[in-house]
């Protein structure tokens, strides 16, 4: 099931932190988030996380539930719950956008523990894309066979191409496929033929098509 943007956890503009403040029900009132916006602000280390790095959810209109779904939504990579028995506990609850897995945190050590979950969170989403590229990603010197998987399901296909654009025109009239990337250790096209023309290939190819 897709449950929206996964943002990957550095260097992107949705790198926050989203904290639920206390348990918003139609029965809380404004002081108890007021209590936990304290509690908040006792935790000196989130500030080192930076300007723009920790957005603080304080709005009573919407209950926990509907908050969670839209930063999940919006791709942020870890939510922070903090409510009244997390204070008292001086914890806090971090959520995984990419696993949905939740833990228990002490408010001693947040930083470094936030920053080793933000390089895991990077290290799986790479690992993940690479997988799925991995995947979706088949090799061919074969023009038919070349045509027969541009016709399955969709993916890059890598075969040795001339350099000729010409060439490569065809190929996109004939199969909607254009090339994609040329990657610069691509292994080089020795003694293999061009995938459409036959001609001395130069390089390999990633083609696919545009959806």
């Amino acid at each position: 099931m897709h449950h929206g943007v996964q943002e990957k956890g550095r260097f992107e503009v949705f790198e926050d932190y989203h904290l639920r403040v206390g348990e918003i029900t139609a029965d809380t009132h404004i002081p108890l988030a007021l209590e936990a916006i304290e509690g908040v602000s006792c935790v000196d280390t989130l500030v080192a996380l930076g300007p723009g790095d920790v957005t603080i959810d304080d709005r009573d209109s919407q209950t926990p539930g509907w908050k969670f779904n839209e930063w999940e939504l919006r791709g942020v990579p870890v939510r922070m719950e903090i409510g009244p028995k997390d204070l008292e506990k001086s914890q806090v609850v971090l959520a995984r956008r990419d696993t949905r897995a939740k833990s228990f945190v002490p408010m001693e050590g947040l930083t470094s523990h936030v920053e080793q979950e933000l390089s895991t969170i990077q290290a799986a989403l790479l690992a993940r894309a690479v997988a799925f590229r991995e995947e979706h990603t088949t090799h061919t010197d074969s023009y038919e066979e070349f045509k027969s998987i541009l016709e399955g399901r969709p993916g890059f296909v890598v075969s040795p191409w001339c350099g000729n654009a010409s060439c490569e025109t065809d190929i996109k009239n004939e199969t909607q496929a254009t090339i994609r990337n040329i990657p610069f250790d691509s292994p080089a096209a020795v003694s293999k033929a061009c995938l459409k023309c036959n001609a001395p290939a130069t390089v390999h190819a990633w083609f696919a098509k545009a959806y």
